[in-house]
């Protein structure tokens, strides 16, 4: 009891001294562990303070974590006691699915997704077939751009949710974040048309046009067995080309990240190729 109210109290300070406040998210897990009995009670009486400083704030209740049970519970809850503080659901990582989330929950009720994409694998949205060679040396969070998959992923999910938040663990998802982002503007927009505005901006308008290529072709890279993907040696052309071309860049960061997954998937290929052979 002593630990509750001191967090109540901690929130109240926050919300009479933030100038202005729309939003909430409670995860119900990661972080946390924290079963649905326990969190709607709690939040029923954060609601309080809020409102009173905030009059139109609403809080949103993440389900990362639920088991189907649990999720059971929080649709119940909602459908016979209709929270006005509830603005809606925050689907994510290790959620349900964003098409169960909206066929369980009432139509006055939003949902806001948290897409996962920072990870390559063991997420929301796996690297489909990605070769072990890949996979293991790489990893989860590696330089990831991948504007035709993601715009894809966006397009499909768009009509099950009210906005999002990318979820990112640094910069290697750059690109990612950008594409997102833009999509969140207009959806329509074709992913080569997010490349080219992408180099414009941090790259220069002289080259928007072969950068956007290259940044393609890194995510090709990944397409298919890496000893049978030809386009890796010719990748790392390209961008080998675009460095000798382009040393005003060395430095910039983005440009570093693109430049490292071309030597990298290159280099991790011959690996490949000639451990193979030595096995074999």
């Amino acid at each position: 009891t002593d630990k509750r109210n001191h967090y109540l109290k901690q929130f109240d300070t926050l919300f009479r001294e933030s100038p202005r406040l729309d939003a909430i998210l409670f995860p119900g897990g990661d972080p946390g562990d924290n079963p649905p009995q326990l969190v709607i009670p709690l939040l029923e009486e954060l609601a309080k303070p809020m409102k009173r400083y905030h009059p139109n704030a609403k809080i949103w209740l993440s389900l990362q974590g639920y088991d189907s049970a649990k999720c059971s519970y929080v649709y119940s809850y909602i459908r016979q006691s209709t929270p006005v503080w509830l603005g809606g659901i925050v689907v994510g990582p290790s959620s349900p699915s964003l098409e169960s989330t909206r066929a369980a929950l009432p139509a006055q009720y939003k949902i806001r997704h948290y897409p996962d994409i920072t990870h390559s694998v063991r997420c929301d949205y796996p690297v489909v077939w990605w070769d072990p060679a890949f996979a293991f040396t790489l990893g989860r969070e590696s330089v990831n751009p991948q504007p035709v998959y993601y715009t894809s992923i966006y397009r499909y999910i768009a009509p099950y949710m009210d906005g999002f938040i990318s979820y990112s663990d640094g910069a290697h998802d750059d690109l990612n974040k950008v594409v997102w982002s833009m999509l969140g503007w207009d959806s329509n927009t074709s992913e080569r048309s997010m490349l080219q505005q992408y180099a414009n901006y941090f790259f220069g308008s002289p080259l928007k046009e072969t950068a956007a290529d290259g940044i393609l072709a890194l995510e090709r890279n990944w397409e298919g067995a890496i000893a049978d993907n030809g386009g890796i040696r010719a990748t790392l052309k390209l961008w080998q080309g675009l460095e000798q071309e382009n040393p005003s860049l060395a430095s910039n960061w983005r440009w570093q990240m693109f430049l490292l997954r071309a030597y990298y998937d290159a280099y991790t290929r011959e690996r490949a190729i000639r451990e193979t052979a030595l096995e074999t």
